[in-house]
Formats: C-alpha cells, sequence, structure tokens
C-alpha cells in the first residue's frame, strides 16, 4: 500500500508540473531608458583615496548614477552582546 502512493505522488507530482509549465509564460523585463545605476560604497577602510577616486570615475563613465553607504552604529550595554 506504501508503495502504491508513492508512485500515485510522483505521477501527480510529474503531472502537475507538466501541466504547470504549458501554461507558464517567459519571463521578460524592460528597463527604462532613464533608469539610474546605484552601487554600495565598500565598508573596508580605504587606504589608497587615489584608487578609490579612480574607481569613482570608472563607475561615472560606466552610468553609476548613486553611490550608497550604509552606516551600522550599535551600542554595548550589559547585556547585549553584538
Amino acid at each position: 500500500m506504501c508503495h502504491f502512493f508513492k508512485r500515485f505522488g510522483i505521477s501527480l507530482l510529474i503531472i502537475l508540473l507538466t501541466v504547470s509549465s504549458l501554461f507558464s509564460t517567459s519571463a521578460s523585463a524592460d528597463i527604462k531608458s532613464d533608469y539610474k545605476t546605484y552601487v554600495m560604497a565598500p565598508l573596508t577602510k580605504i587606504t589608497n583615496w587615489s584608487d578609490f577616486a579612480k574607481q569613482l570615475a570608472t563607475l561615472k563613465s560606466n552610468g553609476v548614477a548613486v553611490m550608497l553607504v550604509m552606516i551600522a552604529i550599535f551600542r554595548y550595554q550589559a547585556g547585549f552582546g553584538i
């Protein structure tokens, strides 16, 4: 009896996948012409500022509009080990 349910479950799965693939549409996306590219700034300490400036110029020439910087400040208190 257990063998029957395994076989039935696998058959049902194959049928459902086959039927669902018949009605699926292909995915596509349009990109607006005024789309702005965002990048994250490095989270490591910058030691060579001239190299960093060159990287910024390269990003700008490749169409990057904004550089984001996320800073998280955690306050250590007794009882809160972060």
